[in-house]
């Protein structure tokens, strides 16, 4: 009798198994046409177009471990701040670029980060990588300081610094001397 319920058991939990990744399988197709109706209404592309940006979206995804909701959804944020579709993309491929090399940064905040930045020091959608990404990485990478801590300062104060005439990386250094200071001092009296 004990083997008869052990085989009942397990069959059950393989059908029980089997629905359950159904369910999941089914949310995640919803999810994707949702963020797929978001990006329709704020573009204005061919249906053979949104067709092929869905599988790039992706293969993006899959390249930088991303989920293509997160690239289309970021596509469609994009392109509402103006862009146009093909900036929209690759300005989403930027936005989980960021995301991916600095540890603890959701890909919203990689967004925040690159839309402040690049407004307040007028960089295009093309220079994105070398203009901010690479330059919070590098400091993120080489000081006590890491890269969300430098998308902090950027969010915050590129407007103000623009506006005063500091660059880019004046604002990186000036907001990581300002971080690191406190902690130096304290550490060496």
């Amino acid at each position: 009798e004990i083997s008869n319920l052990t085989s009942f058991f397990s069959a059950t939990s393989i059908i029980l198994s089997s629905v359950s990744h159904l369910k999941n399988g089914f949310n995640e197709l919803v999810a994707l046409d949702d963020a797929m109706v978001e990006l329709k209404k704020v573009t204005d592309e061919t249906n053979e177009s949104y067709k092929n940006f869905y599988y790039q979206a992706n293969d993006m995804a899959k390249q930088l471990g991303a989920t293509t909701e997160e690239i289309i959804n970021q596509t469609s944020s994009w392109a509402q701040l103006g862009y146009s579709m093909k900036d929209a993309i690759n300005l989403a491929k930027e936005s989980s670029i960021l995301s991916t090399i600095s540890p603890e940064m959701d890909i919203e905040d990689a967004q925040k980060t690159l839309v402040s930045t690049m407004k307040a020091y007028k960089i295009d959608a093309d220079n994105v990588r070398d203009g901010i990404s690479s330059k919070i990485n590098e400091i993120g990478n080489n000081f006590a300081i890491d890269n969300n801590g430098i998308a902090e300062i950027l969010k915050r104060s590129s407007a103000a610094m623009a506006a005063a005439n500091n660059t880019l990386e004046q604002n990186i250094a000036l907001g990581v001397a300002g971080k690191l200071l406190p902690e130096y001092v304290v550490i060496h009296i």
